[in-house]
Parts: structure tokens; sequence; C-alpha cells
């Protein structure tokens, strides 16, 4: 094999390993955020997270943080909710101007995509 054979070789390896060392990594960090999301929705909300690391000194102080991340919390969830209202008005329009775009087969690829979650990924059905 020649020298700049192998030197292709290797470099090509090495950008490899170094794509998927960062899919790897970026992957990770991905799953950790989401999973102190699913947290924070199963432990007590926005509390349980901040009682996990604060210790009260006090059940006056414990009832203060518990109000404090409550009321937040609440807005919190406000806010999400307008969002996901707001992403689903804007993913319904998308659907509707690709469906006028692509051909019946276009929009069976796209189906699992395309479909809101509360509909069954039954891939009979196509997206309304």
């Amino acid at each position: 094999m020649k020298s700049q054979t192998k030197s292709a070789l290797v470099l090509v390896v090495t950008l490899l390993v170094g794509v998927a060392i960062g899919a790897v990594g970026w992957s990770i960090v991905h799953n950790e955020r989401l999973e102190r999301m699913r947290e924070m929705r199963r432990e007590g909300g926005l509390y349980g997270v901040i009682d996990r690391y604060i210790d009260p000194e006090s059940i006056r102080q414990e009832e203060q943080l518990r109000a404090v991340a409550d009321r937040y919390h609440r807005q919190l969830d406000g806010i999400y909710g307008l969002a996901r209202s707001q992403r689903n008005v804007v993913l319904d329009s998308m659907r509707t101007e690709l469906r006028t775009l692509l051909s019946p087969t276009q929009q069976e690829a796209m189906a699992d995509w395309l479909r809101p979650r509360s509909l069954p990924t039954d891939s009979t059905q196509t997206p309304n």
C-alpha cells in the first residue's frame, strides 16, 4: 500500500471516529437534558428538583420555597401549554400545505413525521 493511500485511510478513519464520538457525546448530553425534564415532572414538579438540592432549614422555609416553586411551575406550565398549542397550529398548517405538494407515495413516506403525536402510528392512516 502506498504511503499516500495509508495517509488518506488514516485521515478518513480518524474523521469517522471523531464523528462517531461527537454523535455519542451529543446523544448523551441530549438524553441527560430530557431526563432532567422528566424528573421535574415525576418528582413533585419544580419543588421536587429544588428540594433535592436545598435542604430547608425550617418548616416555614420549606413552605415558602414550595410556594415560590409552585407559582413559577404554574407559570411555566402555562408557557409550555401555549407554546405547544402554537406549535401544533403551525405544524397543522405545514401538513396542509405539504399535502398539496407531495405525491401519494411521498405523503406515505412522510406520514410518521407529519402525524400529530395524539394519533395512532398505524401506517395505513394518513394525517389530516
